[in-house]
C-alpha cells in the first residue's frame, strides 16, 4: 500500500472516529438535557391524556414519570386519580399511600386517599384522612363535604350539619365544581329534617331551590315538610312539581295522595295511590293508605283486600 493510500485510509478512519465522537456527544448531551425534565414531561403528557379521557394512556405516561423519578409524589397522585376513574381501587389506594408517604402534609393526597377509602366502604379510614386534610387546611370544603356525607350515613346528623355549615360559612371556598351549592344546602336541610328540625330544614331546602328550582329531591323534601306542617296545598304543589320532573316517582304520588286524603279529597287520593301501586306494587304502605281511602268511600271489600296485601308484604 503506497503512502498516499495510507494517508487516505488514516484520514477516513480519523473522520469516522470524529463522527462517532460527535454522535456520542450529541446523544449524551440530549440525555443530560432531558434527564431532569423527562419525568415532568411524562407527567404533563399524562395530565393531558387524563383530561382528554385517555385514561389508560395517561397511566402509561404517569408510570414512565415514576420510573424516571421514583419519589415523584405528583405522578403518584395523578395515577391514583386515573386508577380511581377506572374503578381500580386497589391500584389507586397503593398509589395514594405512596403519595401520602412522600408528602404527608399534602391535604390533597389525603383527600384523594380518603375518597378511595370512601369508595370501598372503609368509612373509618376515610374520616381519618378527611379529618387530617382539614387539620392541614381548615378551609378545605371538599374534605368537609365528604366527611359530612359519611357522618350523615352513620346517623351523626349534628356532625354532618356542622361540616356542611362550615362549607357555607366559608362561602364554598375550595369546593370542587363537582359539588353544587344547592347540594350543600339540601344535604344540611335533609339532616335537619332527620333531626325533626322542620323549620331549619325548610329554610335550607328553600335556599337550595333558589339556586336550582329543578332539584327534585329538594322539592320532594319541602313537600314532605309542608305535609307534616299540615300545609296541604303547598305540599300538593311541590309534589306535583316532582311528578312533572319524574313521571314515575311512585313516592311522590303516594305523598300527594296523603295530602289529598287529609283534605278529604278522596277520589284524587285514590287516583294517586292507584298510580303509586301501578308503578311499584311492592310497597305495603301504599296498600294501607289505599285501604283507608276505600273505607272512607264505603268500599269495604276492596279495603279488606288491600289490608291483606299489606300484611303479606309485611312478612319478612
Amino acid at each position: 500500500m503506497n503512502q498516499k493510500n495510507t494517508q487516505k485510509n488514516v484520514f477516513i478512519i480519523f473522520r469516522s472516529f470524529i463522527l462517532v465522537l460527535c454522535f456520542c456527544w450529541l446523544t449524551l448531551a440530549q440525555s443530560s438535557q432531558n434527564s431532569s425534565s423527562t419525568a415532568e414531561d411524562f407527567n404533563k403528557l399524562g395530565m393531558t391524556d387524563l383530561s382528554a379521557g385517555k385514561t389508560n394512556q395517561s397511566i402509561e405516561n404517569f408510570s414512565r414519570a415514576i420510573d424516571l423519578k421514583s419519589d415523584y409524589a405528583d405522578a403518584y397522585e395523578n395515577r391514583c386519580i386515573a386508577y380511581r376513574r377506572l374503578k381500580d381501587f386497589q391500584a389507586a389506594l397503593k398509589d395514594c399511600n405512596q403519595a401520602v408517604a412522600l408528602n404527608p402534609k399534602s391535604s390533597f393526597s389525603l383527600l384523594l386517599r380518603g375518597m378511595i377509602f370512601f369508595a370501598v366502604g372503609d368509612d373509618q379510614n376515610a374520616v381519618r384522612d378527611f379529618s387530617t386534610a382539614i387539620f392541614l387546611a381548615d378551609d378545605y370544603s371538599d374534605a368537609y363535604y365528604f366527611r359530612a356525607i359519611i357522618y350523615k350515613d352513620h346517623k351523626k346528623f349534628d356532625l354532618a350539619i356542622s361540616d356542611l355549615t362550615r362549607i357555607i360559612d366559608l362561602n364554598f371556598k375550595n369546593l370542587s365544581p363537582n359539588f353544587k351549592k344547592e347540594e350543600i344546602f339540601y344535604q344540611r336541610g335533609s339532616s335537619n329534617f332527620l333531626l325533626e328540625k322542620d323549620d331549619l330544614a325548610l329554610r335550607d331546602v328553600t335556599e337550595a331551590l333558589k339556586i336550582n328550582p329543578s332539584l327534585s329531591e329538594a322539592i320532594t323534601l319541602r313537600g314532605n315538610i309542608y305535609l307534616l306542617k299540615k300545609q296541604y296545598n303547598l305540599a300538593i304543589k311541590d309534589l306535583t312539581a316532582v311528578i312533572k320532573l319524574e313521571p314515575n316517582a311512585d313516592f311522590a304520588y303516594y305523598r300527594r295522595g296523603l295530602a289529598y286524603g287529609l283534605k278529604a279529597q278522596f277520589n284524587l287520593a285514590l287516583a294517586d295511590f292507584n298510580r303509586a301501586i301501578q308503578i311499584n306494587p311492592a310497597v305495603k304502605d301504599y296498600y294501607e293508605a289505599r285501604a283507608i281511602i276505600y273505607r272512607a268511600l264505603g268500599k269495604y271489600s276492596l279495603a279488606n283486600s288491600d289490608e291483606r296485601k299489606s300484611q303479606i308484604l309485611d312478612i319478612p
